[in-house]
This record gives structure tokens, C-alpha cells and sequence, in this order.
């Protein structure tokens, strides 16, 4: 009986292995042809991948607490208002974008489902800081660039974006580590902020500054840190809504063609000009939006723009306050959880890498469009850290689940 257990238990972590490996090939949909080909048909693997996995829990024991009731509320009401848009007016949508939207969700209830054990959240740790490290040495032999750097992936920006989920295994499992391996992951985890700060990515940078600020506030005050989402949200509606009008007033135009001819970098990074008229046009139809996939250029004639550079707004857009709220509502959903189990290090820290991602939100796509291979990399950390709560209140009611403090 040991014997099998013991055998199963290999089985279950050279599986988690494999998956995450297959998560980081997934980044591939990110360079060029031909390998972006191959990364795209794994993409869709993982999909179905979690598909099934889902199923086989469902044929299993799945576990629905109380706590975690709003957070189904909110992915219920997000997944029915798309689907209901796009059968109601099929043919102004994108029916791929949709597919993509519910195998999103999928992906995240199975990671929710999944119970991760101390030994899968390692492996994920070391492979995690093994490929920055790759990346790392990659730096080196362009010469140690400080701006700009982007490796193999075709946009510094998403570089950027890709390392600071490098960094989240590395450091939830750095005090459980040994001395090599917190020899390992802390090099790691150098590496990340050092390749992130060379990637020039503004956007990531704020995300671990969040991270970190919040962090510090959880060792604090709890209370203090419980309300940070309500703050955070609150600070993504203003600052969409006051850098969005920054096109319109001439006196920082002139701040910034100075910035620009003394210091050859805007003090903008150009996504005023696109969220004013994203604004404007979803307030055209502010209850149920415009269409499912929609895109800069179908409000913008000529821009390059690819889309909204702000998750909310683009949600909006694409299905009005409603779909805004419903996603609001998930993430509230989300934030609750994490709040009922702040004494367990995956899920303070996935608590407080939650709150960045909120923020980097507020200025890039990858929830759901666009970064998709970068999205589920978020979605397994949100996953792991729900997946945790999940199980631990479990054990606590049952003696069974999760073992040790993870």
C-alpha cells in the first residue's frame, strides 16, 4: 500500500511537471514563426488539457465552501452575459474570442480544483528560476543591455511581463528552501527584477512595486490590508479617467514635447490618446457594449493599436457596465477568498501578487485577450493560492487535504 501510494505521488508530481512545462512553452506564442506555430497548437492543448482534468474532478469530489460563493457568482455572471450577447447578436461578435474567454474561466476552475501539494509548487519554483536564469545568461551575451531588452519574445513590455510570473514560485517557496536552494531561487529572483528593470517594462515595474508595498502593509495590519482591493479599484478608475483626458489639455502636450527634445522620452506612454476615445465610444452604448472582440480600429481609423491597453475598459467595451460589474464582481469574488486564509504563505503572497495584477490591469490586456500564454501563468497563481484555501479549509474540517504550511 505504501509502495502504491508512494508511486502515485511520483505520478502526480511528474504530471504537475510536465503541465507547468508545458505553461512555459506556451510563452513561444509570444516570438516569431516557426516555433510561434507549435506554441499556438500547445496553447490550445492546455485548453483542452484543463477540460479534461476538470472533468475527471467533476467525476471525482469537488469541494464548494460557503467562502467561495461570490467568486462563482461572478464567473457565472460574467460567462452567461457573453454568451447571452453573443447569441442575441451573433454575427457582430468573434466567436473565437469568446471560445477563448469560457476556456480561460476553464482553465481557472480547474486550477482552482486542482490540490497542489509542497512538491508541485517546488518544481514549479525551480523551473521557474532554472528558465530566467536561461534568460539571464541570454543578457549577458547581448552585452548587459539596461534598456529595452526583450530576449527571445518579440515586445520588451511582454518580457517584462513574463519574468514577474517567473518570480512568484521562486519567492513563496524561498524560506522553505534549503541552503542550495535558497541559493537558487534567490538568484533567481534577482535575476527577474534585474531582467524586468532592463526590460523598461513601466507597467510590470508598478506591478511589483504593488506586490511589495502590499506586502508590507499585510505585515502590518491585516485590516488595513483588507481594504487595498476597494483602494486599488479605486485608483484604476481615476487614473483611466484623468490619463485618458491628458490628450486634450495642451499645457502637458508642451511639458511633453520638452520632455522629449531634453530627454529624448515622453513623459506619456500613448495610451491617453487611445482610452479618451475608447471612453467616448463605449458611452455610446454604456449598457451592453459594442461586440464581443472588438478592436482600437474599429473606433480608431488608421491607429496601430491592437487593443485597449486596459483590461476594465476593453471589458467594457466589449459588454457594457454589466459585463464591468460581473467582472468586477469576480474579482471581489476572488479577493474574498484570499482574505480567509492570510496565514498561509501561497496565499498571502498570491493576495498581494493579486493586487499588482489588478493594477497592471489598469494598463495592459491579459486576463483574457491578446497575452494569452502570460495570462495563464496569472491565472495559475490566482488558481494555486484559491486552490490552497480551498483545500486547507478542507483539511480543517475533515482532518484530510492539504499537509503543512504552504
Amino acid at each position: 500500500m505504501q509502495y502504491l501510494h508512494q508511486t502515485r505521488s511520483k505520478a502526480y508530481t511528474i504530471s504537475a511537471a510536465l503541465f507547468f512545462l508545458l505553461l512555459l512553452f506556451n510563452m513561444f506564442t509570444l516570438t516569431e514563426e516557426p516555433i510561434k506555430e507549435l506554441a499556438l497548437l500547445t496553447l490550445d492543448w492546455t485548453y483542452m488539457l484543463a477540460i479534461f482534468i476538470l472533468g475527471g474532478l467533476f467525476a471525482g469530489k469537488m469541494h464548494f465552501p460557503r467562502q467561495f460563493k461570490l467568486f462563482y457568482l461572478g464567473m457565472l455572471a460574467f460567462s452567461v452575459l457573453y454568451g447571452l450577447i453573443f447569441i442575441f447578436n451573433p454575427a457582430a461578435h468573434d466567436r473565437e474570442v469568446l471560445t477563448v474567454i469560457l476556456l480561460v474561466l476553464t482553465f481557472l476552475l480547474t486550477m482552482i480544483h486542482i490540490p497542489w501539494k509542497e512538491n508541485q509548487l517546488d518544481i514549479f519554483a525551480y523551473l521557474s528560476a532554472g528558465l530566467t536564469l536561461l534568460i539571464f545568461l541570454h543578457w549577458l551575451i547581448e552585452g548587459l543591455p539596461m534598456m529595452k531588452f526583450q530576449g527571445l519574445i518579440r515586445n520588451p513590455n511582454i518580457t517584462g511581463s513574463m519574468l514577474a510570473t517567473f518570480m512568484f514560485f521562486p519567492i513563496v517557496r524561498f524560506n522553505m528552501a534549503k541552503t542550495v536552494g535558497k541559493i537558487i531561487l534567490g538568484t533567481g529572483i534577482a535575476s527577474a527584477l534585474l531582467l524586468i528593470y532592463a526590460s523598461s517594462a513601466r507597467a510590470v515595474l508598478l506591478l511589483i512595486l504593488t506586490m511589495a508595498i502590499a506586502r508590507v502593509i499585510l505585515r502590518l495590519s491585516k485590516k488595513i490590508f483588507s481594504k487595498l482591493f476597494y483602494l486599488v479599484m479605486a485608483f484604476n478608475v481615476i487614473f483611466v479617467l484623468v490619463y485618458g483626458s491628458l490628450s486634450r489639455v495642451s499645457f502637458l502636450e508642451k511639458i511633453n514635447q520638452w520632455s522629449m527634445d531634453t530627454f529624448g522620452k515622453s513623459l506619456f506612454s500613448g495610451r491617453q490618446n487611445i482610452w479618451d476615445k475608447a471612453i467616448g465610444f463605449g458611452a455610446e452604448k454604456p449598457l451592453l457594449g459594442h461586440e464581443i472582440g472588438i478592436l482600437p480600429k474599429d473606433f480608431m481609423e488608421g491607429t496601430h493599436y491592437v487593443h485597449a491597453h486596459n483590461q476594465y475598459l476593453h471589458i467594457f467595451l466589449e459588454s457594457g457596465f454589466l459585463g464591468l460589474i460581473s467582472f468586477v464582481l469576480l474579482l471581489f469574488g476572488i479577493w474574498t477568498v484570499f482574505l480567509k486564509r492570510l496565514d498561509l504563505t501561497v496565499v498571502r503572497w498570491a493576495a498581494c501578487f493579486f493586487l499588482g495584477l489588478l493594477i497592471y490591469e489598469s494598463v495592459e490586456v491579459s486576463f483574457f485577450h491578446y497575452l494569452y500564454s502570460i495570462g495563464l501563468m496569472q491565472w495559475l497563481i490566482i488558481g494555486v493560492g484559491l486552490s490552497t484555501v480551498l483545500y486547507s479549509t478542507y483539511a480543517q474540517k475533515t482532518g484530510e487535504g492539504i499537509s503543512g504550511e504552504i
